[in-house]
């Protein structure tokens, strides 16, 4: 192997290193939760869970049928439920 081949090499994995290292990644999307999660979390019926989820203060997204929470909404809100129902 000659220099200019070991100095082409060097160069090539710096590079590709540089390149590696300066990749953004990609913003994490928020979790969203369904309808066995939040009876997970509350360790409640899965009947309960849909009448959680019509609360009026209730983070609840919609898509069609389908009734979805973001995750970091609902721990916010059920911290702030309990506070309310301790007072």
């Amino acid at each position: 192997m000659s220099i200019e081949e070991i100095i082409r090499r060097i160069i090539r994995e710096e590079l590709q290193q540089l390149v590696a290292s300066t990749k953004t990644k990609p913003a994490s999307k928020p979790k969203l939760l369904n309808v066995e999660d939040v009876m997970l979390a509350l360790s409640c019926s899965k009947r309960y869970a849909y009448e959680v989820m019509e609360y009026k203060d209730f983070p609840l997204i919609r898509i069609g049928r389908l009734k979805r929470v973001r995750e970091d909404e609902f721990y916010n809100w059920l911290s702030k439920y309990k506070k309310r129902s301790s007072e």
